[in-house]
């Protein structure tokens, strides 16, 4: 199974990316709040971590940087606004390859 480590800070734009990436057979950890998902990043072992372009630069930029002291060769994705569905599915599937069927969770901390 793939894990998936998504972070935003809209928790509607993270439950619809959740539901996208989960049927397309990801499993995928959904992080609102920014110290948890430092933990998570530091601690936890995923397959890809997608950022999201509703975080602030700020956020976004320590987030990074802590992702690449700890984890260097995690790939990482910036999911612009607007994207669509297809888009997102496309970008993930092009960096990790297709997941194994039937093997989809996702999860919200």
């Amino acid at each position: 199974m793939m894990f998936i480590l998504s972070v935003g800070s809209d928790p509607d734009t993270l439950n619809k990316r959740s539901a996208v990436l989960a049927e397309a057979g990801y499993a995928i950890v959904s992080v609102i709040d920014m110290p948890k998902a430092a933990e998570k990043i530091a601690n936890e072992e995923f397959d890809m971590v997608i950022l999201c372009n509703s975080l602030i630069e700020e956020d976004r930029r320590q987030l990074v940087n802590m992702m690449r002291r700890h984890r260097p060769f995690m790939p990482l994705i910036l999911i612009p606004e607007g994207s669509t569905e297809d888009e997102m599915r496309r970008r993930v599937s092009a960096t990790l390859g297709e997941p194994v069927p039937g093997q989809a969770s996702s999860q919200a901390v």
